[in-house]
């Protein structure tokens, strides 16, 4: 098991493989001027269920020091941003865990580590099997953390 933490300003479209394509898509959208909420990734290679390493803590409690730093939000947010998300014939929305209401760094790993450990759900599995995805590859599975907005209203539009 690997894994690699990144801001959101330094996601490369080149690595959206390692990143998942929300994370890029906001990544791009931030650079382009649009009000994308601060934030940062960590995207761990190789699937293991069970692992806590005092590192990988660490790193991400280090992160996430900057980033309060950063935007002073009362509250953050994990949410996944796979490979197999986000894409023209699938799009996962909500499989993955997610977890809201995040202020500290204990918090934040453990948000992490529910976040990683959906990926293996029976409910994803079910997903990909109800729409017959079996072309789904997922060599990386990617955390994003971001300030959380606190909207009045909120939802989803998609375009083609």
């Amino acid at each position: 098991m690997s894994y690699i933490f990144e801001d959101i300003d330094n996601l490369k479209w080149d690595d959206r493989k390692i990143w998942g394509n929300k994370a890029i898509y906001l990544a791009d959208a931030k650079r382009a001027g649009f009000p994308v909420m601060d934030g940062f990734c960590v995207s761990i290679q190789g699937f293991n269920a069970g692992w806590k390493i005092p590192q990988f803590e660490e790193s991400a409690a280090a992160y996430f020091e900057r980033l309060q730093k950063r935007c002073a939000a009362r509250h953050y947010i994990a949410r996944s941003s796979a490979q197999c998300e986000d894409q023209k014939g699938h799009i996962f929305p909500g499989i993955y865990q997610s977890k809201r209401n995040v202020s500290t760094a204990s918090e934040l790993i453990e948000a992490i580590y529910q976040c990683y450990n959906s990926f293996r759900a029976r409910a994803a599995e079910l997903y990909q099997q109800c729409l017959n995805l079996t072309d789904v590859v997922q060599e990386y599975f990617c955390v994003l953390v971001q300030e959380q907005l606190e909207p009045e209203y909120s939802g989803v539009l998609f375009t083609s």
